[in-house]
């Protein structure tokens, strides 16, 4: 497991984003060659941010000590958002998993045929 590192920086700017999450601009004081590379080897990777608007660094007791839930899969949202459809569009009971279930593989057979219907004849 990569180590933690703490920098100080300053929040130049957010931005909301169509899913609810925020986009954030950070600029860092000057940074030594190891932390140049941890962060490199940071890009693109899911993990927890902390913002303390102080001079002292975090204590060992303010660092989480559990694993941020990882982002969904494409393949989880997708299943999410069909969910979240046949609920609150199409009535299905929270509690009626059956339904559920088949109304979830009905979409995805609809899906896969109007993806299907785009490809070329064979």
């Amino acid at each position: 497991m990569t180590k933690p590192i703490q920098l100080a920086a300053t929040i130049d700017g957010a931005s909301t984003r169509k899913d609810g999450s925020m986009g954030l601009r950070l600029t860092t004081q000057e940074l030594t060659s190891e932390q140049k590379v941890a962060l490199m080897e940071y890009t693109n990777k899911f993990g927890w941010f902390l913002f303390k608007p102080s001079e002292t660094s975090f204590t060992d007791e303010e660092l989480p000590t559990d694993d941020p839930e990882a982002p969904k899969t494409l393949s989880q949202r997708l299943r999410a958002v069909i969910y979240l459809y046949g609920r609150d569009v199409k009535g299905i009971p929270a509690d009626d998993k059956d339904r559920h279930k088949e109304f979830y593989r009905i979409q995805m057979e609809k899906l896969i045929e109007s993806f299907k219907g785009l490809l070329p004849p064979q």
